[in-house]
């Protein structure tokens, strides 16, 4: 099921003042690099863990309904459901929330059909599930070990953005405090 960003984060996960200060970086020649690199960094956290760090909107893209009737939302934390919509052959119809219920505590999160929906037209991604997720608006809103880790996740990227011989893989310390935030599944 693909997943699609509506609507990306109003701002970031760690301030450009905070990583300025976190890098001893005290001119303003670097400013647009080192917001790129919050940025990417906060990206590859996100990648890592399956959660979003700031609010922002998603898309899940079904096919078709799940034979148990639970769409699994895979990213978190999710804050609200905005739109279940099916796509059928006179055009998208909302399936109202009486049709549906969510557990957004879950992780992943999920949503289960438990009325009658629209019959899909049978084209790929028939199925749409518009929700908001994220911890907040704010960098504040975001746990503070998964804001160090993209502190120090943007730190690695400037201190060898020329190249050079950098490590490969994630900086041990990132990896130790990202381990309580993965997601893992048996």
């Amino acid at each position: 099921m693909p997943l699609q960003n509506v609507s990306p984060p109003g701002g970031l996960a760690v301030s450009l003042a905070r990583a300025k200060e976190h890098l001893r970086a005290d001119d303003t020649a670097d400013d647009a690099l080192i917001t790129d690199m919050i940025a990417a960094a906060t990206r590859r956290i996100e990648r890592e863990t399956g959660l979003a760090l700031v609010t922002s909107q998603w898309r899940l893209l079904a096919d078709a309904m799940p034979r148990d009737c639970t769409f699994r939302i895979p990213l978190a934390p999710v804050a609200s459901i905005d739109e279940v919509a099916v796509r059928t052959e006179s055009g998208w119809q909302t399936v109202p929330a009486s049709d549906w219920q969510a557990d957004l505590a879950a992780r992943p999160a999920r949503l289960v059909a438990s009325g009658e929906w629209p019959r899909p037209d049978g084209a790929p991604g028939a199925i749409r599930i518009t929700f908001t997720a994220g911890f907040g608006a704010t960098p504040e809103a975001v746990p503070e070990e998964l804001r160090m880790a993209v502190l120090i996740l943007a730190a690695h990227y400037y201190e060898f953005r020329e190249g050079g011989a950098a490590p490969k893989g994630l900086p041990p310390e990132v990896i130790s405090l990202l381990t309580p935030w993965r997601n893992i599944s048996l």
